[in-house]
C-alpha cells in the first residue's frame, strides 16, 4: 500500500512504505542470486546500490524531519537506534564465525581475530582494499565476511552524513552548502573512477572504496533534500511521461544485473541515479503499476527480513557448500531456504524484541 505523505515531504516515522520493502526485497534476491550463480546472475551486486540509495533516502529524511520537528538533530538518538538495527545481527554473524572457526579449524586464529574485528569496528571496506594493494586477501576477509564491506561504507556515512546535515543547516543559506556538498558527492566518485588507470588491482579497490561509492547513498539523500525543499510537490507523479520513464527505469535496472559490474566504472552511478528516481516516484505516490509488483506480499517479507538475509547468507552458503557432498543445484536451493530461515528467525527473535528498545531509548526518531 502506497499514499501520498502526509507531510509536503516523506516521514519514515509516520508513515510505512511497503513498496521499499519490496524494492528492498529484490536488491537481496539480485545479492543471493548472484552469490549462489554467478554465471545466471552476473551483475547482482548492484543490489547492493539499490540499498545504498533507499539508505541514503530514508536516514536523511529522518534527519530532516527532526530539525525541522525540533530545531536540532538528536544525534545520540540516531546512533543509539542505528545500532539497535545493525548490530545484534552482526553479532550474531562474528558469533557463528567464530564457533565454526573454533570446532573446524577453518582459519588460524590470528584470521579469526583479524576478519572479526573488520567487521565489529566496520573497517572491512578498507580492509579488503589493504588486502588488494598488498596482495594479501585473506587476512582480514574469510569465508564468512566477505560480502559485509557494504555495512562498514553504510556506517562510515552514518557517522560523517548526520553531522554534516546538522552543520549545514544551522548556515545563514543552508540550500547553497548543499548544492556543493551534493556536487562533490555526486560527482566525484564516478569522476575519479573514470580517469583511474584501467589496473585491476586499482579497480578492485576502487570498488570498495567509501570515497568511490559513496555517491550511491548521496543520491538517495538527494532525492530527500528535494523533497523538503519543496521542488517535488507540483509534479504530476502519476503522468503518462513519469510512469513510461519509471517503468523503463526499473527494466534498465534489471537489465544492468545481466552484466558483470565488478571492474565497471560508471554503472554503480547509473544503478543510483535510476533507482534514486523510483524511489523519489514512489514516495510521491507515483508509478502504481512499479508499486503493486513491488507490495506482493512475499516480496515485502523477503524485503523485511533483507537485512539478516544480506548477512547470513554467505557463511550459510560455505557451510553448505563444503559441509555436504550433494548435486549443486540442490546445494544451492538448500542453501537459500537455510538463508531464508535464519532470517526470519533472526527477524523475529532477534531484531524485532531489541528493536522495541528504539522507542524508550531514542523516541524523537
Amino acid at each position: 500500500m502506497t499514499t501520498i505523505p502526509k507531510r509536503a515531504y516523506f516521514d519514515p516515522a509516520a508513515q510505512y512504505f511497503y513498496a521499499f520493502d519490496g524494492l528492498r526485497g529484490i536488491a537481496v534476491l539480485m545479492v543471493l542470486a548472484t552469490h549462489a550463480a554467478p554465471g545466471l546472475l552476473p551483475g547482482g551486486r548492484i543490489g547492493v546500490d539499490i540499498f545504498f540509495v533507499l539508505s541514503g533516502f530514508l536516514i536523511s529524511s529522518i534527519l530532516f524531519n527532526d530539525y525541522d520537528d525540533h530545531g536540532s538533530i538528536d544525534l545520540k538518538g540516531f546512533y543509539i537506534r542505528r545500532t539497535l538495527r545493525l548490530f545484534p545481527v552482526l553479532f550474531c554473524v562474528i558469533v557463528f564465525a567464530l564457533s565454526v572457526d573454533l570446532f573446524f579449524a577453518l582459519e588460524t586464529k590470528m584470521r579469526s581475530l583479524t576478519s572479526s574485528l573488520s567487521v565489529f569496528f566496520y573497517f572491512a571496506n578498507w580492509a579488503r582494499v589493504w588486502e588488494t594493494y598488498h596482495d594479501m586477501l585473506g587476512f582480514f576477509t574469510t569465508w564468512w565476511n566477505g560480502h559485509l564491506w557494504s555495512l562498514s561504507v553504510e556506517v562510515q556515512f552514518y557517522f560523517v552524513w548526520p553531522a554534516a546535515v546538522l552543520f549545514i543547516l544551522a548556515r545563514r543559506k543552508p540550500t547553497f552548502f548543499f548544492i556543493i556538498l551534493f556536487a562533490v558527492g555526486l560527482f566525484y566518485p564516478p569522476t575519479m573512477r573514470l580517469m583511474s588507470p584501467d589496473d585491476v588491482v586499482f579497480q578492485t579497490a576502487a570498488f570498495f572504496r567509501t570515497d568511490l561509492r559513496m555517491d550511491s547513498l548521496i543520491w538517495g539523500a538527494l532525492v530527500a533534500f528535494a523533497a523538503r525543499q519543496g521542488y517535488l510537490r507540483n509534479i504530476d507523479w502519476n503522468s503518462v511521461f513519469i510512469t513510461v520513464t519509471a517503468i523503463a527505469a526499473a527494466i534498465v535496472v534489471l537489465f544492468l544485473a545481466l552484466i558483470p559490474v565488478f571492474h565497471d566504472k560508471i554503472l554503480f552511478t547509473l544503478v543510483a541515479a535510476l533507482t534514486a528516481f523510483l524511489v523519489m516516484t514512489l514516495s510521491q505516490g507515483g508509478a502504481k503499476l512499479i508499486s503493486r509488483v513491488l507490495n506482493i506480499s512475499s516480496l515485502n517479507w523477503i524485503g523485511r527480513i533483507s537485512y539478516g538475509l544480506y548477512v547470513y547468507h554467505i557463511p550459510i552458503y560455505y557451510v553448505v557448500g563444503n559441509g555436504l557432498s550433494i548435486d549443486r543445484r540442490i546445494e544451492v536451493l538448500l542453501a537459500i531456504a537455510l538463508s531464508i530461515i535464519a532470517a526470519a528467525a533472526s527477524h523475529r527473535y532477534v531484531e524485532r524484541p531489541i528493536l522495541k528498545l528504539k522507542a524508550r531509548l531514542a523516541p524523537r526518531l
